[in-house]
């Protein structure tokens, strides 16, 4: 089990990132339509959009696994 402090980096291509920012946004209309909360999206939603690129060498190591 994690706990809050625990961070996690994943490396993603321009399209996975985009279809992870989409669900993100679909599953904030669905709590919308709900009526549950979606505050917690919006943020999640903004790191994903704003996560810095890698760099090349660390996508190289990736890659290689």
């Amino acid at each position: 089990m994690t706990s809050k402090e625990d961070k996690f980096a994943i490396i993603v291509d321009d399209i996975e990132r985009r279809i992870m920012v989409q669900a993100l946004v679909d599953l904030k209309d669905k709590q919308k339509a709900e009526g549950k909360s979606f505050d917690f999206l919006d943020g999640m939603i903004l790191k994903v959009c704003d996560a810095p690129q890698a760099k090349s060498k660390t996508l190289r190591q990736y890659e290689s696994r």
